[in-house]
């Protein structure tokens, strides 16, 4: 279940995104720059090339034609073309990401790349990006590489082998959507206060210690998804966040006394498998209310 303003954030995304490069046809038509040029060789081979699935154009027609890239529509200050984007999802891609540089990249997105494996890479020299898709790898590694993408938009990390801690993201205050579930990380959860335009923060099935934060500094969060983990304490009551709409909370640790979620938006709740005492509470104050799952839920009378 998406939140309805995730889902608007998300169209509004792909639309610049389009306006970056509306069509093929609007790619730079010039030469490419050598740095970009010997990037992509190293990508191509790096990831065993000859074998993908479809390698249309690579090292033989001219880049604005290589399959899963994308040229930016102007030159740069020297009058070359540079990658735009770079886009493979079950291409049959195999082998380990380099520290590739390339200056104007604003999508990164690879996607159900099973063999791909090996660390995360360094990123912290792309300071154009605007997304980074690297989700269903094999990636291992910390965040540690994640250097500050002031232009950064979206993370989307999900269903790799990462671990240690999850840092703040502090220098990456145009971050709206984070989604690092289904890793290895562990430690507890920072407040993400620097982050104050992030809509949706997904962090399930993870390793995750600790007290679990209010993220009263998040007033545009819509979606929060935290379940899977090993929190301690109470459930908070996110009065500080009028816009949430969804919470998945399933198997999350938490207990104490349910609190009254007096959330105007909120639409679905799900808190599957967890050990709250107290009465049940009164939903009656959320209007939105269309999915509440609280199976298996253990209320206990105090």
């Amino acid at each position: 279940m998406l939140s309805f303003r995730l889902f608007q954030r998300l169209c509004s995304i792909l639309l610049f995104l389009i306006c970056f490069n509306p069509d093929a046809n609007s790619q730079c038509t010039g030469s490419v720059s050598e740095a970009d040029s010997l990037e992509l060789v190293d990508f191509y081979n790096d990831l065993s090339g000859d074998d993908w699935v479809n390698n249309s154009g690579w090292l033989v027609d001219p880049v604005s034609e290589w399959v899963g890239i994308t040229l930016n529509d102007q030159v740069n200050e020297n009058g070359d073309c540079t990658v735009g984007e770079i886009f493979f999802q079950a291409k049959g891609l195999s082998g380990v990401l380099g520290d590739y540089q390339f200056p104007e990249l604003h999508t990164l997105s690879i996607l159900d790349e099973i063999y791909i494996s090996g660390e995360l890479p360094e990123l912290g020299g792309m300071v154009s990006l605007i997304e980074v898709n690297l989700a269903r790898l094999q990636l291992t590694g910390n965040l540690s590489n994640i250097s500050p993408l002031p232009n950064l938009v979206k993370l989307n990390l999900k269903r790799n082998s990462l671990s240690g801690e999850i840092p703040d993201f502090n220098g990456m205050e145009q971050l709206e959507i984070l989604d690092l579930a289904v890793n290895n990380f562990s430690g507890t959860v920072p407040d993400f206060s620097g982050l104050s335009n992030l809509i949706l923060l997904n962090i399930s099935s993870n390793d995750l210690q600790g007290e679990f934060p209010d993220f009263s500094s998040l007033p545009e969060l819509t979606e929060l998804r935290f379940g899977s983990n090993a929190f301690t304490g109470n459930l908070p009551y996110f009065s500080g966040l009028p816009k949430l709409e969804i919470i998945w909370a399933y198997g999350c640790g938490l207990g104490g006394e349910f609190p009254d979620l007096n959330l105007p938006e909120l639409r679905g709740i799900y808190f599957n498998n967890n050990n709250f005492s107290g009465e049940m509470p009164d939903f009656s104050g959320i209007p939105n209310l269309r999915i509440m799952t609280l199976r298996i839920i253990i209320f206990l009378e105090i």
